[in-house]
């Protein structure tokens, strides 16, 4: 409203003040041309009534820029406002579609021979973000699910297989009340192995250009909780040439830089393994290059009973 009252103001005063300026002159001369006795001088609108005009005028664009400012402020603070909105609607939006939000981890219980094989008892532990009051989670798997029990804000519960047909996946399954959310947990091989065994890894560039294998590579090896790394060995194989380099320095030291530059026959039967033993009779025998084979991490035992294939 004060912008209106501003843009009608302002010209009403400047032509007001245009005509009165302009009918006081015309006063003034028709005085000059009618009165002999009209003593003559200049007749220029006394400096008070310029300063209050030009006052005035200053006033009113100020109030003018003022207001502009103070709508352009409301249209910004309006703006932040559906935005917000629209966030929180979003949000509102995420937590009907999950009833939680959570990570989960695998932890190797234990690896023990049954029957001739290996069973896998890994534990399942679910770390909510995120829930809505009070929750339940189960896990379903192979047939069978048991409700997870809660500690110090973890939710876990313990499932076996056999090791070396790897765990597939299990269901899980939040419970608010009479509302339920499924969701897949994957037992990957790679999560479940590294709290209770042994593993070497490495980092760099590999490849083979004109028949030649060049690796730049950084190897660490690591021990677990209850078994120890006892010797390692690089292994390079085209079914032609067959070469072993000592991987001795990464089990004293933790890692090692590994630079090779080997001639092979062919590239569709390479590859490049590290082989190595834990101090219980494990053999790792784990690919690491290949251009034609995928990867692949086999663990068998002293007796050469397969333990884990991945």
């Amino acid at each position: 409203m004060s912008k209106v009252l501003s843009i009608l103001i302002i010209p009403a005063v400047i032509i007001i003040g245009s005509l009165r300026y302009y009918l006081f002159y015309r006063y003034a001369i028709n005085r000059h041309l009618n009165d002999e006795n009209y003593r003559e001088r200049t007749h220029n609108p006394a400096p008070i009534y310029i300063l209050l005009g030009i006052t005035i005028l200053a006033l009113l664009f100020s109030n003018s820029r003022n207001q502009l400012a103070i709508n352009n402020l409301q249209n910004n603070i309006l703006q932040l406002s559906n935005q917000i909105y629209q966030l929180d609607q979003k949000l509102l939006d995420i937590s009907k579609k999950d009833l939680a939000v959570y990570s989960y981890g695998l932890d190797l219980i234990s690896l023990e021979k049954q029957n001739g094989q290996y069973v896998a008892t890994v534990r399942v532990n679910v770390y909510p973000e995120l829930l809505h009051g009070k929750t339940e989670f189960t896990l379903k798997y192979n047939g069978e699910s048991q409700v997870m029990k809660e500690e110090n804000g973890v939710y876990y519960a313990d499932i076996s297989f056999p090791s070396v047909q790897g765990g597939g996946s299990a269901e899980l399954i939040v419970s608010y009340g009479s509302i339920m959310q499924h969701d897949d947990i994957y037992l990957e091989g790679e999560k479940i192995m590294g709290s209770l065994l042994p593993s070497m890894n490495l980092t760099g560039s590999s490849e083979i250009r004109n028949k030649t294998f060049q690796t730049n590579w950084t190897i660490f090896a690591g021990n677990s909780e209850t078994r120890k790394i006892t010797d390692a060995v690089l292994i390079i194989d085209d079914g032609r040439i067959h070469k072993e380099f000592d991987l001795q320095e990464a089990l004293t030291k933790g890692q090692m830089e590994l630079s090779i530059k080997e001639k092979i026959s062919s590239e569709n039967n390479f590859i490049a393994e590290i082989q190595y033993h834990d101090d219980q009779g494990f053999t790792y025998t784990e690919s690491v290059y290949s251009p034609t084979k995928p990867f692949h991490l086999e663990i068998t035992d002293s007796e050469g009973i397969q333990v884990m294939v991945l």
